[in-house]
């Protein structure tokens, strides 16, 4: 039954995420305030990105992943490429860039046709159903994409079902472990909308991924470097100061599951399939 539900859910998620190839970019949030709100995180993009953000965790990825040479990528939720998409079909003994949208992965296959990259498709369908019968992965990268499922059980099932044995999980999700951010989210929430397949981790989604997976790495980010956005717009030197400090003390407290994790905006995690 849930998984029938989450099948429901993605037909309407499809439809979300189809976009205009002429379109310069597709609109997530088409109301004022769904507007206000894509605007902040965009804001909030731009400035820990400028600070770092991105090298790090990107960094951390590709450390996880090592040598990709002989192995088969999956690139769960592609749309028409992450960050690291073209890297990981250039590196990988072979590639699949998967998404529910026929034109992002569309747009993605000409990426990858322009760069002379062999060894890599794109597939539009959807993960959960039996129209995706790819197996025997030793990656699966997911960026921004685990949270997009309301019933975790079965959709890691999935994800152990697709994995080679040995094979590991790299996810990038945001967390809903810190109250202030949770009633944030909340007051949002009824104009996202996005809003049907949006569900952050919470504290009780670790204990089923260590049901499924070994966790053998995880890093929280946005921790206390998060204060950060409330310095930097008024001194750019005081908020890079207070950046370097501040993402020590996240590096060093949160890349474990405790307090200080729970306080994160974001996790990174390696997971390891089970023997």
């Amino acid at each position: 039954m849930q998984l029938k539900k989450m099948l429901e859910t993605n037909k309407v998620q499809k439809d979300f995420y189809e976009y205009e190839p002429q379109d310069e970019q597709f609109e997530y949030d088409g109301n004022v305030i769904g507007r206000t709100w894509a605007k902040l995180r965009s804001g909030y993009g731009t400035v820990v990105n400028s600070l770092g953000e991105f090298e790090m965790w990107s960094g951390l990825h590709w450390d996880w992943m090592g040598d990709l040479s002989d192995k088969k990528v999956l690139d769960l939720g592609c749309h028409s490429g992450n960050q690291l998409s073209l890297e990981l079909a250039r590196k990988s003994k072979y590639y699949v860039g998967l998404d529910l949208s026929e034109s992002a992965t569309a747009e993605l296959q000409r990426k990858i046709k322009n760069a002379g990259i062999e060894n890599a498709i794109t597939v539009a369908t959807d993960f959960l159903s039996e129209d995706f019968t790819e197996r025997d992965f030793d990656v699966v990268y997911a960026q921004s994409v685990f949270h997009h499922f309301k019933y975790m059980e079965p959709f890691l099932e999935r994800v152990d079902e697709v994995l080679a044995p040995g094979g590991q999980v790299i996810t990038s999700d945001p967390l809903a472990t810190y109250w202030p951010l949770k009633t944030l989210r909340a007051i949002y929430r009824p104009f996202q909308r996005d809003s049907n397949w949006e569900y952050p981790f919470t504290k009780k989604t670790f204990d089923l991924f260590q049901k499924h997976f070994d966790i053998e790495n995880l890093q929280g980010m946005m921790g206390s470097t998060k204060w950060v956005l409330l310095i930097y717009p008024f001194s750019k030197k005081m908020g890079e100061e207070k950046w370097q400090q501040w993402l020590k003390e996240d590096q060093t407290k949160a890349n474990k599951i405790g307090s200080h994790l729970w306080k994160c905006m974001r996790v990174t995690m390696n997971m390891r399939k089970k023997k």
